[in-house]
């Protein structure tokens, strides 16, 4: 009889690879989407006569499968073997079960805690039905330990340590309590509810996986990295009345030689009279003649020649310099020269004043966040945090019609989450959470505050405890 059960409950857990598959008993069940996603994502599946069964209880060991199974998907969980004693005497000679606590238990471990602690005893007896207060304890060890309060008190509940554990799975969404204000701990945990639950806990994580709030952000384009001509060309010709090559031609045949050869590595010798064979020589005669584009003759000499770091520093600051007696570079010039080379120069007093050059130039809100992220970030890079926070105090001024708000400034509501996470960012390298928190209290008072519609308000708090999420979560992901 013990050999039924645990058959059955393998092919229970076990996808068996129909993503279409339809269970008989799930007709306008509550739970129908959450378990057709777990079974799309082969976390659970249903039972050879086409049920699922919602309302029967999910066992210790089944709960226990799903579990690791999301956390390895999310990357919280490793999904390498583990030297590490089976916990429990009962499944010794059950290879399934054996392995899924083996590895839950040795990841377990790595973070401080261990399944005897949830399941003690010298048995695990995986065919018990697990308890709301055994699932609440695994779920609880990882999540973030800072959560909000959430202001809920249940009737049945008056155990410090229980409270806090709940407290945890509560604030962030995961665990709900029943409408008679209970929450039921001694209770089990029935095959829906345990996917509900479990589909919440993959929300989060793949959510937050990769969080706003691990490193500065800086709006992308489509246009980055492309080949840019670092000028105005219209108009001026190509070559002369003579039939030879112009400087500008010159300049634009190397452009196009050194773009078409960046997709190939030769140029087809039926093609190679439009091109340039010695790009390398050309950019070299144009910089030692009079050539007026100086910046798009170094860009290009960078790209395409080998130079010692020293050379390379002269040659990026050369181009700086170059750059603050131009008018004429478009937004996405200017943030290409940036993004590649202002890394290159070491006279801080430089690197100030091309970036203010640089504002002088800017047409929009949306430019001028990037400008102040990317000098941000350059500045974080070389530790100067402080400086990098203070720019966006210095955008913020900038910006006009806003002398009211402090943090929601922004119409795209990309941008003004990349605002606040390079805020919250910041803050943390310079104050820590504490910092942090009080920034998040903030911005969380000013969205109640704003004057729009009500819609907008609720979208701007949920982006705070969105970002207080990401902020919390990705501080526990770098826990050991």
């Amino acid at each position: 009889m013990r050999k039924i059960i645990i058959l059955i409950m393998i092919i229970a857990l076990m996808p068996i690879g129909f993503a279409d598959q339809i269970f008989f008993d799930l007709d306008n069940h509550w739970a129908t989407p959450a378990i057709y996603w777990a079974v799309d994502r082969g976390y659970v599946n249903g039972y050879g006569d086409g049920t699922f069964r919602p309302e029967q209880g999910i066992t210790r060991l089944e709960f226990l499968a799903i579990y690791q199974e999301i956390l390895k998907t999310n990357d919280i969980f490793s999904s390498e073997a583990f030297e590490t004693l089976l916990p429990y005497a009962d499944l010794e000679n059950e290879d399934w079960g054996k392995k899924v606590l083996i590895a839950t238990e040795g990841n377990l471990k790595r973070r401080g805690h261990s399944l005897l602690e949830v399941f003690p005893g010298a048995n695990f007896a995986g065919e018990t039905p697990i308890s709301r207060k055994e699932a609440m304890m695994l779920v609880a060890w990882i999540t973030p330990e800072e959560f909000p309060d959430p202001e809920i008190e249940f009737m049945d509940l008056n155990n410090g340590q229980e409270n806090t554990m709940v407290d945890r799975v509560v604030a962030h969404g995961i665990f709900t309590g029943y409408p008679d204000g209970t929450i039921r701990l001694t209770s089990g945990l029935t095959r829906a509810e345990a996917t509900i639950v479990l589909q919440r806990l993959a929300f989060k994580l793949e959510i937050f996986k990769d969080a706003a709030t691990a490193k500065l952000l800086i709006p992308s384009d489509i246009y980055d990295n492309a080949y840019l001509p670092f000028g105005q060309y219209e108009g001026k010709t190509e070559k002369n009345g003579e039939g030879e090559w112009t400087d500008d031609g010159r300049y634009l045949r190397v452009m196009r030689t050194l773009e078409y050869l960046s997709f190939d590595q030769q140029i087809p010798f039926s093609e190679k009279k439009l091109y340039d064979e010695s790009p390398v020589t050309t950019l070299v005669s144009l910089r030692t003649g009079e050539y007026w584009n100086r910046i798009g003759v170094d860009y290009y000499l960078l790209q395409a020649a080998p130079f010692s770091e020293e050379e390379k520093k002269m040659l990026a600051e050369e181009m700086f310099l170059n750059f603050m007696i131009r008018n004429d570079l478009s937004f996405m010039e200017s943030k290409q020269l940036f993004q590649k080379y202002a890394p290159k120069i070491s006279d801080r007093s430089l690197l100030e004043n091309v970036f203010a050059y640089w504002s002088t130039q800017i047409a929009s809100p949306e430019e001028r966040f990037t400008l102040y992220s990317m000098q941000a970030n350059e500045y974080t890079n070389r530790g100067y945090f402080i400086d990098a926070r203070m720019g966006y105090e210095w955008m913020r001024n900038q910006l006009q019609g806003i002398e009211d708000r402090e943090y929601w400034i922004f119409a795209d509501p990309n941008v003004q989450r990349m605002y606040l996470a390079n805020l919250i960012f910041l803050d943390d390298q310079i104050g820590g959470r504490e910092s942090v928190e009080t920034l998040l209290k903030r911005m969380r008072i000013e969205a109640e505050e704003l004057e729009k519609a009500e819609q907008e308000e609720r979208a701007a708090l949920s982006l705070v405890e969105e970002l207080e999420n990401r902020y919390h979560w990705e501080k526990i992901k770098v826990l050991p």
